[in-house]
């Protein structure tokens, strides 16, 4: 099952919603009150707020690593705007795939996220296959899970313009702790 990382949109598109019932109620009043509305009600374009633009990031995810507890798990893929191991970094894509297997070799899984354009992303896939890295506190990998890494970072690539942008990721580093 594959999820969708939706709640800061589901926040973007309320905000919205909210913003535009203000501004009709508000258009209304001013249209009831003799104002001058035409070029507003004309180009509604000027009352709603665009959606920003978005580029898609797809690959296969593999794993040279061998798993440590069966191979059979949690998938969670995530885009940060930075490194996670560099500090802070906000998350502007991802999602959840449950049962994935990487219990035989060559196994291969695909994946695809929905990013906002204009800056460069970094793609950490984190295999979970002893089923607690949602338990934990703060929530995340434990010894022996999966990750995908290049050097000391997760692979990254530059989101210039909307389209469609191919990173394969390959589990290769076990968590050490």
């Amino acid at each position: 099952m594959v999820t969708q990382n939706s709640e800061s949109m589901n926040r973007f598109l309320s905000f919205r919603g909210v913003l535009y019932t203000v501004i009709s109620c508000a258009l209304m009043l001013l249209s009831a009150c003799g104002g001058e509305t035409d070029t507003l009600l004309e180009d509604p374009s000027v009352l709603v707020e665009t959606e920003p633009e978005t580029a898609t990031i797809r690959g296969t995810i593999t794993a040279s690593a061998e798993p440590s507890h069966g191979g059979i798990g949690t998938l969670y893929v995530a885009a940060t705007d930075r490194s996670p191991f560099m500090g802070t970094a906000e998350q502007i894509g991802g999602i959840v795939i449950s049962d994935v297997s990487f219990s035989a070799q060559g196994e291969q899984v695909e994946y695809e996220l929905v990013v906002p354009i204009g800056a460069k992303a970094y793609v950490t896939a984190l295999f979970d296959d002893n089923g607690n890295a949602s338990d934990s506190n703060p929530p995340g990998p434990d010894r022996g899970d999966l990750l995908s890494l290049e050097g000391l970072d997760p692979p990254s690539v530059m989101v210039t313009e909307p389209g469609e942008y191919v990173l394969n990721l390959d589990l290769n580093f076990h968590f050490p702790f």
